[in-house]
């Protein structure tokens, strides 16, 4: 049993920040951390007791509110290709569904949608296509030589086209025509194109930031253009659809599908069970009993008891999440860092406390008593009241620090993106680059196991080991950047852009099944007792690290 401490949580233990605007997705994702009726503060160095939904199996959290296509199947429901696998809505929320990775999906990043042959839908990715039926469930499809993802909207006597260049309409047997966009709007492009109307045709469009338009008399010099009212969270439209009765489907960047009434009255959102806010997960961390994570577009997510999802959108673009003392910090692709102290995040410290400001690389030491700051040209450490600065170290001069961690020793090592690795003791470094064993002087990730191991990842070079004063290369994926070394006990975990690695006996490492972890571009791993939590380019997942499916890579 994992020990807790006695500093107690600041409310509930619910985690705190604004809840999303349509929260009917969340009460289906049910138990997805366990915390305890106490919500006890965690030191930095304790991990919560994760429990997830079904022992032993893989459970995925996707991010289908990106919404990249829709098709109309042959029973008149709409199925969408997502950014995190293929929704199929019906009528009774208890059977909409969702496929992905898990459901034998090549990838999750789903393109294009389009009805198929036996009933289902072909559902097109940048790693191939599937063929999704209700009978037959997911098969491979073959993959077409061209494939058309430019916006297209047909009727019989013409063709509206969205292309880089604008919008062309081209009656048959025609010579294309330009089609001028309403002047007064700012949309940057057309993403999106539908014939509706019934038997009055008419064009819809998606104007990028500005919503959807109906386009009448696209032939003459001054088209008649006519704006839409929707809610401002339709005003990213990624996909249009129309039923027979004129209802239309509107899918859009980050805020999911929409339905909207032939005559306007009615505009509803269409929920997706197990839905994340977003995808482009970079962090994960344990802390106050919840799960955090850092996201490219919608800030940091908090998962909390009876799988209560919270979105801090205070944190834009946050890439590594650390838990120090009593806080939660958060580095910024801006290079920026910003503590969360359970209610309120804001920057984690004043301008002029770091002499220099940017921050590349954020970690704790093995103790967890001290927070290493690698910088440009140098690196800090805090211990929560007093800092020390090494920012005239020799051989750093110049360079920006992307990998920070200390030793069983104490002594804290440093990556680079151009001069490879240093050991550092105060303000004296060691340098470590090809001919102590190096393979890569470009630094991804360092760390260090319970019993004193010590692993770099490299951008091209693989997985190293510090053996005396010398470096051996471990492992090798193809030549793929490491994002991520992690140690579960004495087992390393390697994240990369082809998926997650567990270190097996010897030079052996097995790769684990990237339908059990979201797909393969893996951004994040969290150890837990029962598991690994993974973030990837499409969502979550909790993946057991024990019964799944594993390929041995020499």
């Amino acid at each position: 049993m994992i020990s807790k401490s006695n500093k107690r949580c600041k409310g509930s233990g619910v985690p705190r920040g604004p809840l999303p605007s349509c929260a009917g997705w969340i009460a289906a994702v049910l138990c997805l951390v366990g915390v305890s009726a106490a919500c006890a503060r965690l030191s930095p160095v304790e991990t919560p007791e994760w429990k997830v939904p079904t022992a032993g199996e893989p459970q995925l959290f996707a991010a289908t509110k990106c919404i990249r296509a829709f098709a109309i199947g042959r029973d008149g429901l709409v199925w969408a290709a997502t950014e995190g696998g293929v929704v199929r809505w019906a009528e009774d929320p208890l059977l909409t569904r969702v496929w992905t990775t898990a459901d034998g999906l090549i990838n999750n990043d789903v393109r294009t949608v389009t009805p198929g042959p036996a009933g289902g839908v072909i559902a097109r990715s940048p790693s191939g296509a599937n063929e999704i039926t209700l009978e037959k469930g997911v098969a491979t499809a073959p993959v077409e030589k061209r494939e058309i993802t430019t916006p297209i909207a047909r009727t019989k006597e013409a063709t509206l086209t969205a292309t880089p260049g604008g919008l062309f309409y081209t009656r048959t047997g025609d010579t294309r025509r330009l089609v001028p966009l309403p002047a007064a709007s700012r949309a940057s492009h057309v993403s999106a194109l539908a014939v509706g109307g019934g038997s009055k045709k008419h064009y819809l469009a998606g104007l990028y930031g500005d919503g959807v338009y109906r386009l009448r008399s696209p032939v003459s010099r001054e088209p008649v253009w006519e704006r839409i009212p929707l809610p401002d969270t339709c005003r990213f439209v990624t996909a249009l659809a129309t039923l027979p009765d004129d209802t239309v489907l509107i899918g859009t960047r980050h805020n999911g599908a929409f339905v909207r009434s032939a005559d306007g009255a009615l505009i509803r959102p269409l929920e997706t069970p197990n839905s994340l806010p977003s995808g482009d997960i970079y962090g994960l961390a344990a802390f106050g009993g919840h799960l955090y994570a850092t996201t490219f577009d919608q800030g940091v997510l908090a998962f909390g008891k009876n799988g209560r999802v919270v979105a801090h959108p205070e944190v834009k673009q946050g890439r590594t999440l650390v838990p120090f003392g009593d806080d939660l910090y958060a580095l910024h692709a801006d290079h920026s860092v910003w503590r969360f102290d359970g209610d309120n995040w804001a920057p984690a410290w004043a301008k002029n406390t770091l002499r220099r400001g940017d921050v590349y690389s954020i970690a704790l030491d093995r103790t967890g008593h001290r927070l290493l700051v690698g910088g440009f040209g140098g690196w800090a450490e805090w211990d929560g009241a007093t800092w020390r600065q090494h920012w005239n170290t020799p051989g750093l001069a110049g360079e920006s620090i992307t990998a920070i961690a200390a030793d069983a020793t104490g002594a804290v090592w440093v990556g680079t993106q151009r001069r490879g690795l240093f050991r550092c003791e105060g303000d004296s470094a060691t340098a470590f680059q090809e001919a102590q064993g190096l393979t890569d002087d470009w630094i991804t990730a360092i760390a260090v196991s319970p019993k004193g191991r010590l692993l770099v990842g490299t951008y091209t070079g693989g997985v190293l080991e510090r053996t005396g004063d010398r470096f051996v290369q471990r492992f090798a994926a193809d030549k793929w950047a490491m994002r991520r070394v992690v140690f579960d006990g004495e087992k390393a975990l390697v994240a990369t852009p082809v998926g997650l690695y567990r270190e097996g006996e010897g030079d052996h490492w097995e790769k684990i099944d990237p339908g059990t972890t979201g797909g393969p571009e893996i951004q994040a791993v969290l150890p837990a007792e029962n598991g690994v939590w993974v973030g990837t380019r499409n969502g979550l997942a909790f993946t057991p690290l024990s019964g799944v499916r594993l390929s041995s890579v020499p």
